[in-house]
């Protein structure tokens, strides 16, 4: 905003941030831009300015052949730290081309923050996401996307591998929930910060929707099993009509097969030692694996928070393209288009309100702690929180997401009576 002490005027106009420019510089095409051709400038005369619809509006001072915009609101900022509108012509085109670079790197970090979102989404996945009306909420642009392409993301070569991909496990079917692979992935080696030592795979063969639940023990999966079987059911008004397995004993066991029958639900299993039978579920599992490490080497957490960031990971990729579809998992199987405008980037500094019921009036407001994930539907966020060794739930929070992230001590003795281990 540019105020007038003469004129009595305040023109907002909108700017580009670029921490690292001397100046500020007005552009009269820019202002065209915002106000329209009624804007003229009034070199001559003893008080120069612009006019703004025939109103003088902002007042200039010519300085060394140049004109610069008088801002009475900065007097004291200027008093400070020393004016800057007093540039040579030398480096005013000096300062010009840092605020294309500074553009050129806002555009950039723009992408590269939604790349981070995502849980470090192939930017070509990212740019199909920019592109179309596949989500709401989304906030970079394709060319956002294609800027930040070109930057070597640590992240993502610490994570990611590449391998010859599991074969299909068959045709497509046409119908929800007509078919549901499961998989058990573990144990892992590091016993995560709320007990846990597998995760088990949900996923629907027509919509491409999946699930993850994190779990302590084998014996509790055929639970595991009809609880999401009855969540699913209920979410969608279709009944499952066939599950597939390996021939693992936590699938293949009498306490299973008895629900699996009471439910009326055929039980499809690989034949014996031929795990890619079951491709479907093991490329499931190695996208989760390669989301985990990924993020878990950005955030700086510790391999304890490993179940936090696979039920992320899992539902960045349930509201993320998948091959042969203009539509996200999340649509086909829910039957509403995601809202991605509350992502934010994993392990990043988030700090949480403290409710006034909850502390004293020189208390501070908030507890700072490291965002690792979403509650169910993405309606509010997780937050582990060190000073209380436990996961928060909270909407009422303020995000660092360029911050240093992975820096706060970390303490795994905590419970989470909602961390959805079993």
């Amino acid at each position: 905003m540019f105020r007038s002490s003469c004129f009595k005027t305040d023109v907002e106009v909108d700017v580009y941030h670029a921490p690292g420019i001397m100046g500020h510089i007005l552009s009269l095409e820019a202002l065209e831009g915002s106000f329209g051709p009624n804007v003229v400038p009034q070199f001559s005369g003893v008080l120069p300015h612009v006019e703004i619809g025939g109103a003088p509006s902002i007042e200039l001072e010519k300085i060394d052949g140049l004109f610069y915009a008088e801002d009475s609101s900065y007097d004291s900022w200027m008093g400070r730290y020393g004016s800057n509108r007093c540039l040579s012509g030398k480096k005013v085109r000096e300062e010009l081309r840092k605020v294309k670079l500074a553009i050129t790197k806002q555009d950039s970090n723009l992408g590269v923050l939604w790349h981070k979102r995502y849980g470090h989404l192939g930017f070509d996945a990212l740019a199909k996401v920019a592109g179309s009306d596949m989500v709401t909420g989304f906030g970079a642009s394709v060319d956002d996307v294609v800027a930040a392409k070109g930057q070597f993301c640590k992240p993502c070569a610490e994570g990611k591998q590449t391998r010859q991909p599991h074969p299909s496990t068959g045709n497509v079917t046409s119908k929800r929930l007509d078919l549901v692979h499961m998989d058990l992935c573990g144990p892992l080696p590091v016993k995560s910060w709320n007990n846990a030592k597998y995760w088990v795979t949900f996923y629907d063969d027509c919509t491409k929707f999946s699930e993850v639940r994190c779990i302590t023990g084998k014996t509790v999966v055929p639970e595991t099993v009809k609880e999401v079987i009855k969540l699913w059911e209920r979410q969608t008004g279709d009944k499952v009509r066939r599950i597939h397995t390996d021939r693992g004993l936590e699938y293949v066991n009498e306490e299973l097969a008895s629900t699996l029958r009471d439910m009326g639900i055929f039980h499809e299993k690989t034949a014996p030692y031929t795990p890619q039978q079951n491709g479907a579920a093991e490329r499931l599992d190695r996208t989760l694996e390669e989301y985990v490490r990924t993020m878990l080497a950005d955030s700086g957490l510790p391999q304890e928070m490993w179940s936090e960031a696979v039920i992320t990971a899992n539902t960045l990729r349930n509201v993320s393209p998948t091959k042969g579809s203009n539509l996200t998992p999340w649509e086909r199987f829910i039957g509403e288009k995601p809202d991605v405008s509350k992502l934010r980037v994993f392990g990043c500094s988030a700090y949480v309100m403290i409710p006034k019921q909850q502390r004293h009036k020189l208390d501070p407001v908030s507890v700072p702690g490291q965002f690792v994930g979403y509650a169910p539907g993405m309606s509010a966020w997780r937050v582990w929180i060190p000073k209380d060794r436990r996961v928060r739930i909270s909407c009422d929070l303020k995000f660092d997401e360029w911050g240093v992230r992975g820096s706060m001590e970390f303490d795994a003795s905590g419970s989470d009576p909602e961390s959805g281990v079993v």
